[in-house]
């Protein structure tokens, strides 16, 4: 009975221990991927160009209030005030057409306060003397409250007729709307990129320290857990032991009697249980040895797929949520944009739990379906200028499960998208015709082609020349154009283009 215990003790600490390594490894490689997705080369340069992007914007827009002030110091209405300050009536209604909304205050020699200009009723910053004490008696136009920067832009610039000083003004000018408020964001973020990059390793670190931690105390409690539940479970486990033994020997009719109604006896029942499912299972072994294949293929896609779903959900809808702007057609664009993607996301969804539940290709489910429209759909997808389409108008509809075309569809425009990548330069064209009452389908591109070798093993299962590819993109769509009673072709040549034809025969015509 100790040894039964000691075992079961052991043998609990051994699969407790066992995949720490590799899990140390998924996690470690899990947190490394995650900030790749957000912190890489792509996104810093990006947030670098939108920095400078938004640093020459407001330069500009610098620039744009100098000239405003040297224009108001070289007008003849500001020379008239100054002049004759009592005067009072003025008016600069050009330069506000010309610069926007802005507020002009006149001092004269003395940098006493004469008069003010207001273009608009908006409330302006205080100019206190503080500030000016600086730049009153300056000859040049200099800029003044950086400190209001970047929603307001101060300019002092001295008033002059024929080298007379007739005495100065500062002109302010308000931000374009949401810009200070956009530039500081922009700031904020990428500080915050080069942040996490330099600490990088220490949370790299810590996030292992912790799953170490974490998995420590995961193993102390299977300890503590094991021990307790391996006194309840060494009599009945020494009872099944003697059965199980039967069982080995092939005497599938053992039963073994039930003699209580406690987690004894429903161990008992359960045993009996499983010996006649084994029974059972054993006629089916011929069958399952046929879908062996497919059931393997299907654990690798389902996990495969699965894992970015959520993180891929859930910044679509953050997407649609950040954005608070009243620009209608932005809002109906991303409105359509996150839809078209959260359906995707469904549809992936949906066969990630089909392969779940049943290890296989989901049914298909066959329904009248209009083939240009569908094709035209998954090439709104990718918004790539260098998909063309030629579309015959005369196909009819026919009888296609639409979630296995899709995946076929975008199988093909994945494909072609990376060899114009690799090739570097290319288009893709999607062709429909009706040829002898069936339907053809052809999708060709300008990449770089498939090597022959390649070609003539293209559609066997788990064979790819990608690095990260299951190889089973190609074998399934041969599949499901089976299934459709259709047939799949290729050709290609090396370094220049590469041609799928699908055709439909006519039961799939309508």
């Amino acid at each position: 009975m100790k040894s039964l215990r000691t075992k079961l003790l052991l043998s609990i600490l051994i699969i407790t221990l066992l995949p720490v390594y590799p899990l140390y490894h998924l996690v470690k490689n899990f947190f490394s991927q995650s900030l790749e997705v957000g912190f890489n080369a792509k996104v810093e340069h990006a947030l670098e160009n939108a920095s400078l992007f938004s640093q020459k914007i407001f330069a500009d827009f610098r620039g744009e209030t100098r000239l405003l002030g040297e224009a108001l110091a070289n007008s003849v209405q500001s020379h008239r005030l100054l002049r004759t300050p009592q005067i009072g009536n003025f008016d600069f209604t050009g330069f506000e057409k010309r610069f926007g909304p802005f507020l002009v205050i006149f001092y004269d020699k003395e940098s006493s306060r004469l008069q003010e200009y207001n273009s608009t009723r908006e409330i302006y910053p205080q100019v206190t003397e503080d500030e000016l004490a600086g730049v009153l008696g300056s000859n040049e136009p200099q800029f003044i409250n950086p400190d209001l920067e970047p929603a307001y832009v101060s300019l002092f610039v001295p008033v002059k007729r024929n080298k007379e000083r007739l005495g100065s003004l500062v002109v302010m000018r308000p931000a374009p709307k949401h810009f200070a408020e956009q530039s500081r964001e922009i700031i904020e973020v990428n500080q915050m990129f080069k942040a996490i990059g330099v600490l990088r390793g220490d949370l790299e670190s810590s996030f292992i320290a912790a799953f170490f931690t974490i998995y420590l105390l995961f193993v102390v409690l299977a300890l503590v857990l094991g021990l307790y539940f391996s006194r309840r479970l060494s009599k009945p486990l020494m009872a099944l032991a003697e059965g199980t033994q039967k069982v080995a020997e092939g005497n599938l009719d053992y039963r073994m009697s039930v003699s209580s109604n406690d987690e004894v006896g429903q161990l008992v029942r359960a045993f009996n249980v499983m010996i006649t499912r084994v029974k059972e299972k054993q006629q089916q072994v011929v069958e399952l040895e046929k879908k062996a294949a497919w059931r393997e293929m299907a654990r690798i896609l389902a996990h495969e797929i699965k894992n970015p779903l959520t993180p891929i959900q859930l910044m679509i809808q953050q997407l649609r949520d950040q954005y608070k702007g009243d620009d209608q057609i932005y809002t109906e664009v991303l409105n359509e944009c996150t839809e078209i993607i959260t359906d995707e996301i469904g549809t992936l969804q949906n066969l990630v739990r089909s392969f779940s539940e049943f290890a296989r290709m989901p049914e298909m489910q066959k329904e009248l379906m209009n083939l240009n429209e569908m094709i035209r759909d998954v090439v709104k997808l990718y918004s790539d200028p260098h998909i063309e389409l030629e579309l015959d108008t005369k196909i009819p509809q026919l009888f296609l499960d639409e979630q296995q075309f899709r995946r076929i569809f975008k199988n093909f425009i994945e494909n072609s998208r990376a060899a114009i990548a690799q090739k570097g330069q290319g288009s893709i064209t999607v062709r429909t015709a009706l040829e002898n009452g069936s339907a053809v389908i052809r999708f060709s591109d300008t990449g770089a082609g498939i090597k022959n070798d390649v070609l003539q093993r293209i559609f066997e299962p788990h064979y790819s020349t990608k690095k990260h590819g299951m190889g089973l993109g190609l074998a399934i769509v041969k599949r499901i154009v089976h299934e459709h009673g259709g047939t799949i072709t290729v050709s290609s040549e090396e370094g220049k283009w590469t041609e799928f034809v699908i055709r439909l025969e006519r039961n799939n015509i309508q």
